[in-house]
This record gives structure tokens, C-alpha cells and sequence, in this order.
């Protein structure tokens, strides 16, 4: 069972009045669409909200959208549309390596059946449902059950099935409840979404997981990493919230979503959550410093120590990195390029590096006496590195 979280998914009060819309006056191109419909707007909006679906995406699995018109026709020029050797392997779990087990107290969770590695894909899915911000404004809730009734019905039966499977808080109304518990935010051009992964939607939340989820906009696929060696037995499990602040600020944003964190981190004794929130603060404060210069390479060493300490495996890249450039800055070849080599590849395994990082990364580790901060003393200013 997958509980909701704050920046998983977000239900956007609206207080404009709506307006039911023709679909002949919305001006897109519906090729890429088996259906578009049920669109409405509200005085002053400049466009409509339409439900776009098509049946066919994702070799049938299929895929409904609730969106403007304009969004509508980014996603429809995105890869994932254009090109189907996008998704040639997803979607695909005949022999995954979890199965489904009832946790006591937990629901369902997703437990190894064999060892999963660091940097090992879990998953890669496509949505079944995409609900954009401007979807959870109509002042009727009507508008938005008709739309999100709509949007499911024309998925694929087996697709559509996989939803209702879901589990679903009593909050509203039984699609709304499943969307607002296993949903995962994201954006697509200056929009965010609510997104619905059915199968992604099984991992629980632990504030030390072991593995971390990706959002790819252009191929429409969310992918969950291992963070560290999953043994068999374990579940795998990933985080809702923001796991770096101190344990009375995650348990109270939990707990506004309905879920009593029963992880290790938070009902560890009093002693060891002091010390824990000890290490949280000079983690924070540690980074604050080396997110303007290069440091001592005895600072990010020190962050490298704290972040395993914590069990925060998702957050080394960025550690990997401050080390990386504070060797390079000293002119420390062999430690420069170890650091950079571990940050690069933890890219590939977290998200705390940016693209432009992680190349950087590639190429201090390949040639470090090429690259700026090569000798360039402490100091350096981040920027652009």
C-alpha cells in the first residue's frame, strides 16, 4: 500500500466557477489521441481542461491525461509518442525482483526475492493517469469526477483494472481517493501533475530508504533505483517526503496525510533520535557551506561520513561531487578522479546531481588536469561546476 505525501501528489483547492466547453472549439491535434473530451474551463482561464486519452500508448497499456490543449500537445510531441523504441522495455514485470506480501500493520509491500545492487532499475513504468494542476481548480467537485470518471473508463479494461486495484484513503470519491493516495508529482512544461504508477504505487515509504524514483518527461516513464544492495527478504521501499529534516517534522508531515511512520529512524529510542537529528543538523549546515565554494576536502569527507552514518544512500552524489571538486582544486589527481568516478556513478542510482553535474563529474574523473578547478585553490565558486 502507498501512502500519499505532500510533494507526491498535491490536491489543488480551486475557487473559480466552471464552465462546460464544446471539444470542437479546442484547437489541438487530436492524431495523437484515441479520445478527447469532457472539457470545461472556468471565467478568465485561457484554455479549457480536456480529459486526452489514447489506448494504444505504450504497446496497449495505454495512458489518459487531464490538461490544457497546449500541454496536451507537448506530451503528444514528446519521444514517447514519436517514437515507440522509447518504450520498447517498459512496463515489464513477468519475472521482477519482488513479489507482493501483507505487511502487518503496512498493507501490501514489495519484498526482494533476490539480491538488487545499487544502481540496479527496479522499476520503469508509464503512467496510466496524468491529472494536471489545472484539474483540481473547478469550484464544483462534479466537474472533476466527471473528467477523472471519464479519464478512466478510457483506459484499456486490464489497464483500468490496475487502478481500481489500488488502495484509496476515504477522503472523496472513490477515484479522487485512489489519486490522491498513490499519486507522484511531476512537470510537464510549467505544470505539475499528478501522476499515477500502479505498480510503483505498492512501495510503502521509510525515511531511510533504499531506493529512490525518477521522473523522465520526455519518455513519459518514472523509473525506481536501488540506492544500496537490497538483500532477499528485504522490502524495498522509498521516501515520501523530504527524509533530511529531524524526526518530529517528518512524523508531523506524515501524519498529515494519515500515515504513523513506524521505520526504524523514527521509533529508534530517544537517545538515538537526538543523535540522529544531531547528525541531520550538520549535514544541513555542512551543505549551506559547500553549496557557494570548495571546501577542505576533510568538509565533504566529513558529509560522506554523515550521510552513510544516516542511511541517507540517496544523497551521496552530491557529497561525491563537493569531494571531487576540492581534490581537483588542490591538484590531487588520484582522489579527484576517484571521487568524481563515485559521483558519476551514483548519478545513476540518485538524484542529487543535475545533468550538466554528472557530466562534469565524467569528464573530471577522465581528465582532471583539463577542467577548471584543476589546481585552482580553495575557494572556487560553485558556479556552473
Amino acid at each position: 500500500m502507498s501512502e500519499p505525501a505532500e510533494y507526491m501528489q498535491r490536491p489543488f483547492g480551486g475557487i473559480a466557477s466552471q464552465m462546460p466547453l464544446n471539444v470542437e472549439a479546442v484547437t489541438t491535434d487530436h492524431t495523437s489521441w484515441t479520445y478527447v473530451g469532457n472539457c470545461a474551463e472556468d471565467p478568465g482561464d485561457e484554455e479549457p481542461t480536456c480529459v486526452f486519452a489514447n489506448s494504444s500508448f505504450a504497446n496497449g497499456r495505454g495512458i489518459s491525461v487531464i490538461t490544457s490543449p497546449r500541454i496536451a500537445e507537448i506530451i503528444a510531441k514528446s519521444p514517447a509518442f514519436l517514437d515507440a523504441s522509447v518504450l520498447s522495455d517498459v512496463n515489464q514485470y513477468d519475472s521482477p525482483p519482488f513479489e507482493v506480501r501483507e505487511l502487518p500493520g503496512r498493507g501490501k509491500g514489495l519484498i526482494a526475492n533476490k539480491t538488487i545492487h545499487r544502481g540496479d532499475r527496479i522499476f520503469l513504468s508509464t503512467p496510466i493517469l496524468m491529472l494536471g494542476a489545472d484539474s483540481f481548480e473547478f469550484n464544483d467537485d462534479s466537474v472533476e469526477e466527471e473528467q477523472r470518471y471519464h479519464a478512466v473508463t478510457k483506459l484499456p479494461s486490464k489497464t483500468e483494472m490496475l487502478f481500481w486495484a489500488l488502495y484509496g484513503q476515504m477522503w472523496k470519491d472513490p477515484i479522487s481517493d485512489r489519486v490522491n493516495t498513490n499519486s507522484f508529482g511531476a512537470d510537464i512544461d510549467d505544470e505539475n501533475f499528478s501522476i499515477v504508477f500502479p505498480e510503483i504505487s505498492r512501495l510503502n515509504h521509510d525515511c531511510r530508504p533504499n531506493a529512490e524514483y525518477y521522473f523522465n518527461a520526455n519518455t513519459l516513464t518514472q523509473s525506481v533505483v536501488a540506492t544500496t544492495t537490497i538483500t532477499p527478504g528485504m522490502e524495498i521501499t522509498i521516501s515520501y517526503i523530504d527524509v533530511s529534516q529531524p524526526r518530529d517534522k517528518r512524523l508531523s508531515q506524515l501524519r498529515n496525510w494519515g500515515i504513523e511512520c513506524s521505520c526504524k529512524a523514527c521509533t529508534q529510542s530517544s537517545t538515538l533520535v537526538e543523535a540522529s537529528d544531531a547528525r541531520l543538523a550538520q549535514i544541513a549546515e555542512l551543505d549551506r557551506n559547500l553549496s557557494s565554494a570548495i571546501a577542505p576536502p576533510e568538509v565533504p569527507e566529513k558529509l560522506v561520513k554523515l550521510y552513510n552514518e544516516e542511511g541517507l544512500f540517496g544523497f551521496l552524489g552530491a557529497a561525491y561531487r563537493f569531494a571531487a571538486l576540492s581534490y581537483c582544486a588542490q591538484g590531487k589527481r588520484s582522489q579527484a578522479v576517484e571521487y568524481a568516478q563515485m559521483a558519476f556513478d551514483s548519478a545513476l542510482s540518485d538524484n542529487a546531481l543535475n545533468l550538466n553535474q554528472a557530466e562534469y563529474m565524467k569528464r573530471l574523473a577522465q581528465q582532471p588536469e583539463k577542467q577548471r578547478c584543476w589546481r585552482f585553490g580553495l575557494g572556487l565558486a560553485l558556479q556552473g561546476k
